[in-house]
């Protein structure tokens, strides 16, 4: 008899406990489906913040790219302002050059005292221009008997000549002159060119009289 009343006793405890127990479980899984959506609602949250996180990187990488160019530009604004400076005033300085080689052409290669003394003040004056000029990293450039060259050159005229292959410069009236790698002044030259099929007709046929008349007096 008294096991038979423990059994009933465990029994009815087991019958006690399963809506208990029955409960936790449903409490249990509605917090887990909770913690889940929670869970789901951070994952949204920190993906929404690290596309924030990548948008500000992004303005900021090109907010600094364009810092990083207008930095550029104002500085080459700024060096080609001051080579356009340098370059207005070394050209005016070439026209005084010239005007000191055309006045020493003109000058007498003889004369009395007075003219050896100006002559060598304006010789010793133009060196100075020159020295400084190749300071500045200035210098002239040959052009007689070279091609003519449109970057280098600027052909005030040109004279039909056949001995030479066209397009050679046979006079330089004015020197050019380099100025960093760069052309500051085009030369200012003459340049040659091929004659005409009737010009060259008629010089042929004149150096055939001339041959005759020649051979006539023999």
């Amino acid at each position: 008899m008294g096991k038979k009343k423990k059994h009933t006793t465990e029994g009815v405890k087991k019958e006690k406990l399963a809506p208990e127990k029955e409960r936790v479980e449903k409490e249990k899984d509605v917090l887990i489906d909770e913690l889940q959506k929670e869970l789901e609602i951070l994952k949204d949250r920190i993906k929404e913040l690290e596309d924030e996180v990548k948008e500000w990187k992004n303005k900021y990488l090109y907010t600094l790219a364009d810092y990083d160019n207008l930095r550029k530009r104002k500085k080459k604004e700024l060096e080609e302002g001051i080579r356009y400076a340098n370059e207005r005033f070394l050209r005016e300085l070439l026209t005084v050059v010239d005007n000191f080689e055309r006045a020493m052409k003109a000058m007498p290669d003889k004369g009395g005292e007075d003219v050896e003394g100006i002559k060598k003040g304006v010789e010793m004056i133009y060196r100075h221009f020159m020295e400084f000029l190749k300071r500045e990293g200035v210098v002239p450039f040959e052009s007689e008997g070279k091609s003519f060259d449109p970057q280098k050159h600027e052909a005030l005229s040109v004279v039909e000549d056949d001995t030479i292959p066209p397009g050679t410069v046979v006079q330089e009236h004015e020197k050019g002159y380099i100025y960093k790698n760069r052309i500051l002044r085009p030369a200012r030259v003459t340049v040659s060119v091929e004659k005409k099929e009737e010009e060259r007709k008629e010089v042929i046929e004149n150096e055939g009289t001339d041959n005759r008349d020649r051979s006539g007096n023999d």
